[in-house]
């Protein structure tokens, strides 16, 4: 990981507003990773719940390209970059201070959005997550993900509401965890939510006990490593 802040200022970051930026990934391993996630086999659904498997970018048909909101890079965790990259000392430096442990558990989301003319409602039942959510993965955890293309809020950029990891009303914990963006909007104000804008290779972390969201990809499609530590 590059980074021009340090530990401390990273999880003070991530205290404050849920999430930190300033980090990256070398031009070296966000090819390996393009290279990757282009020429082995993916795992996507087209409708349904029905599960289906490309040997690679290239063979997946333009007509599936239509009807997929993701595409999971099947066998991600087995990349050397990829896991290098889980291993980086300082990466696990910044997710120990935070979690106030040395995590035992990483989990790898390592996927293609695509952009296509999918409704939202046919995104979500493709379990692509573009309404403000917050997660609950346990007890503890954090995020920590990088766009392995030049990603913009035409391109599927993530996006959050900083402070929600911790401001949350009762009503937000005991019903739905979704809302709309008006609905964001008028709780948080607009100036709390914030659309992650950023060159290929950059990155984050993130408590994703805040709220935050997937922007739709309109125009080019979105290649992002996730890496859940617990």
């Amino acid at each position: 990981m590059i980074s021009d802040k340090t530990v401390d200022a990273h999880c003070a970051s991530l205290q404050k507003t849920a999430w930190s930026d300033r980090i990256g990934l070398s031009a070296a391993a966000v090819s390996a990773l393009t290279e990757t996630a282009r020429t082995t086999r993916l795992l996507f659904k087209s409708s349904g719940d029905t599960v289906e498997y490309a040997p690679s970018l290239e063979a997946l048909s333009l007509e599936r390209r239509k009807s997929a909101a993701l595409a999971q890079v099947a066998d991600g965790w087995q990349d050397a970059t990829l896991q290098a990259i889980a291993g980086d000392p300082a990466i696990v430096s910044v997710v120990s201070k935070y979690l106030g442990y040395i995590p035992d558990r990483a989990s790898v989301f390592f996927f293609w959005s695509f952009a296509n003319t999918l409704s939202r409602e046919e995104r979500i039942a493709r379990n692509q997550t573009v309404d403000f959510h917050y997660d609950v993965d346990g007890y503890n955890f954090v995020y920590v993900s990088f766009y392995l293309v030049d990603v913009d809020r035409n391109g599927g950029a993530h996006a959050l509401i900083e402070r929600t990891h911790k401001s949350k009303r009762l009503g937000h914990l005991l019903g739905t965890s979704c809302l709309s963006d008006a609905e964001a909007e008028a709780e948080f104000g607009a100036a709390s939510i914030i659309t992650v804008e950023a060159p290929a290779g950059s990155g984050f972390f993130e408590d994703t006990s805040c709220y935050h969201k997937a922007l739709v990809p309109t125009h080019r499609d979105r290649l992002m490593l996730q890496i859940r530590y617990q």
